[in-house]
């Protein structure tokens, strides 16, 4: 793993249309029980996500506990970005506010892998945010490029 060094931003509410599954990590890290593969393989099969990857997010909210507990993931795109959604599709808010934002490049899913194990080793050690369990989110600029936005508390930034 290649440690990812994290940068703060504040960034606006925003929306995300697509699909949805409930999860937990325990489940994730099980290949016979993981969910996440065929929630994104579900995805690119759709006719309202662009071929090229880009713009592509992975919402992951309604967060039970904190890294032990359950969660929901939504993948999918901005709203903006999908003029005439189906309304069978889910729709979540990103709340607005102070983010770490964990960066990675590479192959996908290696990309994405580093950039969580960037995230829980930077939690693990005493750090100056907390996570908020709130709303996270990955988002893909492209075939090679990935970031993870953790939601921190405010009282916390500078």
């Amino acid at each position: 793993m290649t440690p990812v060094t994290p940068t703060l931003q504040t960034i606006d509410a925003f929306q995300i249309i697509g699909l949805s599954v409930r999860t937990d990590n325990a489940s994730e890290f099980n290949s016979s029980t993981a969910k996440l593969p065929t929630l994104w393989q579900q995805l690119h099969q759709q006719p309202w996500v662009k071929a090229t990857h880009d713009g592509i997010y992975g919402v992951y909210s309604d967060y039970e506990s904190d890294v032990n507990g359950a969660y929901t993931v939504t993948a999918g795109l901005a709203l903006s970005d999908n003029p005439s959604p189906d309304p069978s599709l889910g729709v979540i808010t990103v709340p607005g506010g102070p983010y770490l934002v964990f960066t990675s490049q590479g192959t996908m899913p290696e990309a994405i892998i580093n950039a969580w194990q960037s995230v829980w080793a930077y939690f693990s050690s005493n750090t100056e945010y907390r996570r908020t369990y709130r709303v996270d989110f990955e988002h893909y600029l492209g075939p090679l490029t990935c970031a993870v936005y953790i939601g921190v508390h405010a009282d916390q930034t500078p």
